[in-house]
């Protein structure tokens, strides 16, 4: 046990030294439980770079593993010592980091504010990592992209997020009264990685008119879009949960693109169908739908 958690703790702090003060450990007590590892596994799991770790492509695969394993063993743990005190309301919840950035906590505020009592965590993960998390009963709700379907989940639509192509104040387009695809060919344009949705939405627009464009970058998060376009490096897609409070101040503009079929993307909750009715889960649902939509007037009511 305490090598798989060194192990992972090891991946997310980077180094050593910041992995031994995070345990509060030395150093060499990280290595040798590392080492300990890879023998027992016969298989290099990192690669030694300064200071700095990467992962093998064996130690990636375990990570993922061991990461979610103790996830759900942490959670099992919590819920042991809860039985000990039934007055306690514990409540998980995970979400994408750019639900959790700019959605989730407007709207878990009223349910803090009501039950002040009430123990609240809040995790990030891709959509499809808190799916499992959910499925694992390692959070109890989940805010993710995209709809899901499984007979265990029961899946809430929330709101569409719409996505406006952005830039700097005083880029050269910013000046049109609108543009086309065909404005953007010399454009230095960011895009999502390929295991977004959108990242296919968008190279679909191009590619249903034949035309290629300068895709200057792959970014893996909103938060990084946004700061890449702020600097002046280019333009791109974004959600307007994302960037409202930046256009509202005058940070970002949004170009007046015209589009054959405007692009968003439908974000919802979930959570297991036997949860439901669950006394804090079933409150925290109807916080949600009775609170106002902070990204978009398209809030669908769900229940």
């Amino acid at each position: 046990m305490l090598q798989l958690e060194t192990f992972v703790n090891l991946v997310k702090q980077g180094n050593f030294s910041r992995t031994a003060k995070d345990l509060g450990v030395s150093q060499p007590t990280v290595t040798i439980r590392i080492k300990a590892l890879e023998d027992d596994l016969g298989l290099p799991l990192i690669l030694r770079m300064g200071n700095q770790v990467k992962l093998t492509p064996a130690g990636q695969t375990l990570y993922e593993h061991i990461e979610r394993s103790l996830r759900v063993l942490r959670e099992g743990m919590e819920q042991c010592r809860g039985q000990h005190s039934v007055e306690t309301v514990r409540l998980s919840i995970a979400g994408t980091p750019n639900l959790c950035a700019y959605v989730v906590p407007k709207l878990l505020g009223t349910i803090y504010r009501e039950h002040p009592d009430w123990q609240l965590s809040l995790s990030t993960a891709r959509s499809w990592e808190v799916t499992e998390q959910v499925l694992d009963e390692v959070c109890q709700i989940g805010f993710i992209n995209g709809f899901y379907k499984h007979p265990e989940v029961a899946t809430f639509p929330l709101f569409k997020d719409p996505f406006y192509l952005m830039a700097q104040p005083g880029h050269p387009l910013c000046r049109r009264e609108t543009i086309t695809l065909y404005d953007l060919r010399e454009e230095s344009l960011f895009t999502y990685k390929l295991e977004s949705n959108m990242s296919y939405m968008i190279k679909n627009l191009f590619r249903d008119i034949n035309m290629r464009t300068d895709l200057l970058m792959e970014l893996s998060d909103s938060y990084t879009m946004k700061r890449m376009i702020l600097e002046g490096n280019g333009i791109g897609f974004m959600p307007w949960s994302a960037a409202e409070q930046d256009v509202a101040s005058g940070r970002l503009e949004i170009l007046p693109l015209e589009l054959p079929v405007p692009l968003s993307r439908e974000v919802n909750v979930i959570t297991l169908q036997k949860n439901v009715y669950r006394k804090e889960v079933a409150e925290c649902l109807d916080f949600l739908f009775q609170a106002h939509a902070p990204v978009t007037s398209d809030f669908l009511i769900a229940r």
